[in-house]
């Protein structure tokens, strides 16, 4: 067995197979006694079992913060369990972890937390997207009335768009720190998170600019998106303000690339 071939078959027994105690081992390098033997494997696995608990954890800070470490620990452990990564790119690791605490008993009756999960994950996401200079106001501003109200948008790669029917902006700012008063968890809040520059930017926005910037990544044209957020909201305690959704799209850097005027 070549070096490579056994790093490979190292990768695929050790983690996508970390918490199978019943997983033979490679052993084509050297022959342990079978107490030997099982004594490496066991701390081997209870190192790998902790550094993906380790990554869990960091993947999901606020949920981290929101439920404690001896809740997160256990959550952790039982999804690795259930979920062993199939891939040593663990940048792609852990990505249906909101799913699974929907799921997991002890976190199930919790509704806000895979939507923070969520918010936690869309921010890591944003942050490993693919980097893109947004479009300027000049670049607006270029443009005649007609040809931008036809035009339509290539969004910006980092974009994550959120519709939560909890507070989980809250929630994450008291997870960060942020804000300390009391919160209504039952407050229907939406997101965007995106990586215009350097930073990862999260704004709460209202459903307005919500609607608006959804039906633009769905590819609508600008006039569109603005009819769609109007009729949408119409009636609603918060009224739309379509200058405002504009400067908000310039603004934000969710504008990666003007696709021309809707044909």
């Amino acid at each position: 067995m070549s070096l490579l071939d056994f790093q490979r078959a190292m990768t695929i027994n050790a983690f996508a197979n970390a918490s199978n105690t019943d997983t033979p081992p490679v052993t084509q390098l050297k022959e342990y006694d079978s107490h030997e033997l099982k004594e490496r494997l066991a701390i081997y696995r209870n190192n790998t079992l902790h550094s993906l608990r380790e990554a869990v954890k960091d993947l999901y800070p606020s949920v981290l913060a929101t439920i404690g470490e001896d809740l997160m620990k256990a959550a952790a452990h039982h999804y690795i369990q259930q979920h062993p990564p199939n891939s040593a790119a663990m940048v792609d690791f852990a990505h249906d972890f909101p799913e699974f605490l929907a799921s997991f008993e002890h976190t199930h009756a919790m509704g806000y937390l895979p939507d923070l999960a969520t918010l936690d994950l869309a921010q890591h996401r944003s942050y490993h997207a693919q980097d893109q200079d947004p479009l300027t106001a000049e670049a607006f501003s270029a443009l005649g009335l007609d040809t931008l109200a036809n035009s339509r948008i290539a969004a910006h790669p980092s974009a994550q768009l959120i519709e939560s029917n909890y507070a989980i902006y809250d929630m994450w700012q008291m997870a960060q720190g942020q804000r300390h008063d009391r919160l209504n968890a039952d407050n229907p809040q939406h997101i965007l998170v995106i990586r215009p520059q350097a930073n990862v930017e999260v704004y709460c926005i209202d459903q307005g600019h919500f609607i608006f910037l959804s039906a633009l990544k769905n590819r609508a044209s600008i006039a569109e998106a603005l009819e769609t957020a109007q009729a949408t909201t119409h009636g609603s305690a918060k009224h739309f303000e379509p200058a405002n959704a504009i400067a908000f799209l310039i603004q934000s850097g969710f504008t990666a690339q003007l696709l021309g005027e809707q044909t």
